[in-house]
């Protein structure tokens, strides 16, 4: 196991409520029927870090650099991989985020800080054989970024001129294998990267309705500066309100600094225990 910092889950005991697969209302169910042994899922040896209590959990936050992307009515989409590509001013990749299929066509993404990497665009495309990279058949398009806050961006589905910028090949991969998750079939599941001195949001990952959640791995291509420090989060959006509520969600998070070869992380969704490999 890699050195690193393991932050501790943060869990409301109490009544959870579940979203049931392709629906889109609450079932409560006791409180004992998923409860994560939350001893278990810290190393001994690793600095513990305070869950937030609800005052700093409601804290304000700088939101001004942050940057919201929606999807503009692609129900037509619906079944299909996409990916968004932030880029620099001089072609650099700023922030990745993959959607790993479209499910309500009006997904709705808020990259914090992203807008201080000062973009100059975004590309996207639509994964139509589902190879997972761009290729002839696939759609893209295009946008400049915002250039005055608030920061949103409403995209079309509809193809443009051009291809998406390449990934950076001096960058390395995230890739994560998690299991455990069969409990939250048919939830929202998201995973965030971001700076870890920055707080700036540099990937993220989204599952709108999870299937196959029993054992899943996932990949965030060419994400990792080697040599900065990371900051994984990931949670299940109990709530289904779209945000991380550490009063209502179930929650997990670790740090580490990237290398050449990136990061790879395991989670055990029944313990709530996350862990670098």
């Amino acid at each position: 196991m890699k050195p690193a910092t393991l932050l501790r889950p943060w869990l409301t005991l109490g009544a959870a409520f579940v979203l049931a697969p392709g629906c889109h209302e609450t079932h409560e169910i006791s409180p004992d029927a998923h409860v994560h042994e939350l001893d278990a899922a810290l190393d001994v040896d690793a600095p513990e870090t305070s869950a937030p209590d609800a005052a700093s959990a409601d804290a304000p936050r700088d939101r001004s650099r942050d940057l919201e992307l929606r999807l503009g009515s692609w129900t037509a989409e619906r079944g299909r991989r996409a990916e968004f590509r932030l880029v620099g001013r001089e072609g650099s990749l700023d922030a990745l985020v993959v959607l790993r299929s479209v499910t309500t066509g009006t997904e709705r993404f808020l990259l914090a800080g992203a807008m201080g990497a000062s973009p100059s665009r975004l590309d996207w495309y639509i994964d139509r054989d589902g190879d997972g990279r761009f290729g002839p058949s696939d759609t893209a398009s295009h946008a400049l970024a915002p250039t005055a806050p608030p920061y949103s961006l409403t995209l079309s589905s509809e193809a443009a001129p051009g291809e998406p910028a390449p990934l950076p090949a001096d960058r390395s991969d995230l890739v994560g294998t998690l299991r455990g998750f069969e409990v939250h079939e048919g939830v929202r599941f998201d995973l965030t990267v971001t700076e870890a001195v920055s707080g700036r949001t540099v990937a993220l990952y989204r599952d709108e309705a999870m299937s196959g959640a029993d054992a899943f791995a996932l990949r965030l291509p060419r994400v990792l500066r080697p040599g900065v420090a990371y900051r994984v989060f990931l949670f299940i959006d109990l709530n289904d309100n779209g945000v991380y509520d550490p009063r209502g969600d179930h929650g997990s998070g670790l740090e580490g600094t990237a290398t050449a070869a990136g990061l790879t992380f395991g989670h055990d969704h029944h313990t709530n225990r996350s862990w670098w490999e």
